[in-house]
């Protein structure tokens, strides 16, 4: 059974094509992972920012006089306010006061009114401990929350001593940083995409002009396997070892079509009585073609 022939154009361009896609995805995923890394860090900054701000709203020597079920008092109430209101300008979504017994945290102020003081926080002691020493805690990760796109971070506040007492608990609406990140990622896969279809485009119309010569080789060879040494059109070169290959089969073309010329020439002389009759053309008879002149 005969074989399909694969076009050695397709030999070149598949692996080529594969090299291509390969090194252009890996590119585009080693961008994007690092956008996406870029976008987390500055929406973290951004929000240890804001929690700092905000901070500055809350009034320590007045929020540690609170004791459960005190939610409705005016010292609570304007507490809240003012944490609220730091929070919105800050662009923080939710703000709260936590406070320890050194192995649970629990609620303080919080600035949406909804969480009692003394309910239990849902974060275990061990993580916010060092915010309770005095250190910042900053959790890069974004948050896709039913609540939204949020990223949390902690902070100490001090007393009029310069104890820590109390830590403000922020959750910073990082919606508006995840969107640009989601336009970045989209742009980069956009960019790979077409990357990889203007390689592929160049790909081909640059093989298909190296191998022109070829396919006129080609048919040139055909024709003289079924004797057909009429050609049409021009010859097409190029300055590789594929046009010094067509320039061969054309060389070698044109003088099968002189030898054949020459000897119809030869042979019409001696049928009118010219047994005397030289080549036109010596030269060609060289090699095996010499015997024939002989």
């Amino acid at each position: 059974m005969k074989k399909k022939r694969t076009s050695i154009k397709w030999k070149i361009l598949t692996p080529v094509l594969i090299v291509n896609i390969i090194v252009c995805a890996t590119m585009g995923s080693i961008l994007g992972i690092r956008m996406s890394n870029t976008t987390s860090e500055l929406a973290a900054q951004q929000a240890l920012v804001a929690a700092r701000i905000t901070s500055k709203a809350v009034n320590v020597d007045e929020i540690i006089r609170l004791n459960p079920g005190e939610e409705h008092t005016d010292l609570y109430i304007d507490a809240a306010a003012a944490l609220d209101a730091a929070r919105t300008e800050a662009g923080v979504r939710y703000a709260y006061t936590l406070t320890t017994d050194g192995t649970q945290v629990y609620y303080g102020v919080e600035a949406a009114m909804e969480e009692p003081i003394g309910s239990v926080f849902e974060e275990d002691y061990e993580y916010l401990a060092p915010a309770f020493a005095g250190e910042e805690i900053l959790d890069p990760t974004i948050y896709y929350t039913d609540d939204g796109v949020l990223i949390s971070c902690y902070v100490p506040l001090y007393d009029s001593n310069g104890n820590v007492i109390s830590i403000l608990g922020c959750d910073y609406d990082a919606q508006e940083i995840a969107n640009k990140g989601r336009t970045n990622t989209t742009l980069v896969i956009g960019c790979t995409l077409w990357g990889i279809v203007f390689i592929a485009i160049a790909s081909v119309l640059s093989i298909s002009r190296v191998l022109r010569p070829l396919k006129d080789a080609e048919e040139i060879a055909n024709k003289i396997r079924i004797c057909d040494l009429t050609f049409e059109g021009e010859a097409v070169y190029s300055n590789d070892e594929i046009g010094t290959l067509a320039h061969a089969f054309h060389t070698v073309a044109d003088s099968l079509k002189e030898i054949i010329t020459d000897i119809r020439y030869q042979l019409g002389e001696m049928r009118d009585g010219n047994y005397c009759v030289k080549s036109r053309c010596p030269d060609l008879y060289i090699g095996d073609y010499a015997e024939i002149e002989n």
